[in-house]
């Protein structure tokens, strides 16, 4: 029985190839160009849609990520990369969690991070400095 809207949009996708797909983005898994270009060429738009909500930017997160020129696709690489160095408990708003990745140019960004009802969401991003 599927657990998120996210899963039954993959249930209800006829194509083995976008589901294979669509369960490496759950899984925070990497994909491939040519996965990629099959996303491009064959995904519904409703099917993308949900693909890419399944990361989601609190307003701040997305203006810290703007503020230190990270790209979406920096700020996922750091994700896919990264480890979780601190975990928070319930402030109110849930638990969350701040992760330490790279980009793959080697770019070092922490992320604080939480679930949000099928996905995750960003709370805060940013290329983390030496103390003073």
């Amino acid at each position: 029985m599927p657990d998120s809207s996210l899963e039954l949009v993959i249930e209800a996708e006829s194509s083995p190839a976008l589901r294979k797909i669509a369960r490496k983005v759950i899984e925070n898994q990497r994909i491939s160009p040519d996965e990629g270009l099959i996303l491009f060429e064959e995904a519904p738009t409703g099917f993308l849609g949900s693909l890419a909500n399944h990361i989601r930017y609190s307003r701040h997160g997305d203006r810290e990520r703007q503020n230190d020129g990270l790209s979406l696709a920096e700020v996922e690489q750091a994700l896919g990369s990264g480890r979780i160095i601190e975990q928070y408990g319930d402030t109110g708003r849930g638990e969350s969690c701040l992760l330490a990745g790279f980009t793959d140019g080697g770019k070092p960004v922490h992320v604080v991070c939480g679930r949000m009802n099928d996905g995750l969401v960003v709370i805060t991003v940013y290329i983390p400095m030496p103390p003073k």
